[in-house]
């Protein structure tokens, strides 16, 4: 049985789960789309948590003029053509960037930690710049099946009946202590709130199916400016 140190790839948009491989696939695209429509062609973009470098190979594929930053201070990019790396938001300018976007990053980090990367995105921004943050709907009907991928695909023995229970139903449940590996018990609209204290949220939009309610998804995204 697969382990829990699987390429991330292979955990998102490779995954041998059809239905997680929709979902990631679905949520790239999303997220690609979104940069596209707000950033100037020769604007600056920063991927906050850039990991391998898919999202900024796709951006520098349909944005060739643009400044394409990744922050990420734990691996090297796969892709080193698309974009340049920096270990941390503190390495971006004052309002330096047009876009900031954290993919799929908020829910592994502390609540201090986020609130971190919210005032240094405040301060990275320019006046008129979009903070795209997108993160996964870990409530709802996508609770229970994505704790049953965990379960089959990644080899998590951490079940429990009442807690997914009480997140499938959409009631709280208490965060992780750790949340680098996990999400169990990150709620999006905890988030938003933290969110709203620095920012005007502008847009909320769900993905895979945006015309369904958030319960009927599984990632969420929020657009925001200062």
């Amino acid at each position: 049985m697969p382990g829990v140190d699987l390429p991330y790839d292979v955990q998102t948009i490779n995954s041998p789960n059809p239905l997680a491989k929709f979902a990631h696939r679905t949520r790239v695209a999303r997220s690609v789309k979104l940069c596209q429509s707000i950033l100037p062609c020769r604007g600056t973009f920063v991927d906050f948590g850039a990991g391998s470098g898919l999202l900024l190979r796709e951006l520098r594929q349909r944005l060739p003029e643009a400044d394409l930053i990744g922050v990420e201070p734990h691996m090297p990019s796969s892709y080193p053509g698309s974009a340049r790396y920096v270990p941390d938001l503190a390495r971006i300018g004052v309002e330096a960037a047009d876009v900031i976007g954290a993919f799929e990053v908020c829910e592994h980090l502390y609540e201090e930690e986020i609130q971190e990367f919210l005032s240094e995105s405040a301060r990275a921004l320019r006046r008129e710049g979009r903070l795209i943050i997108s993160v996964p709907i870990v409530c709802g009907m996508a609770a229970s099946a994505k704790k049953l991928h965990f379960v089959l695909f990644r080899g998590d023995r951490n079940f429990r009946l009442a807690e997914t229970l009480r997140a499938t139903f959409g009631l709280p449940v208490g965060r992780s202590s750790n949340p680098r590996s996990t999400h169990d018990g990150f709620d999006f609209r905890w988030l938003r709130g933290l969110i709203s204290d620095k920012f005007v949220i502008e847009s909320t939009s769900f993905s895979p199916f945006p015309k369904l309610p958030w319960y009927l998804n599984s990632q969420v995204f929020f657009v925001c400016r200062r």
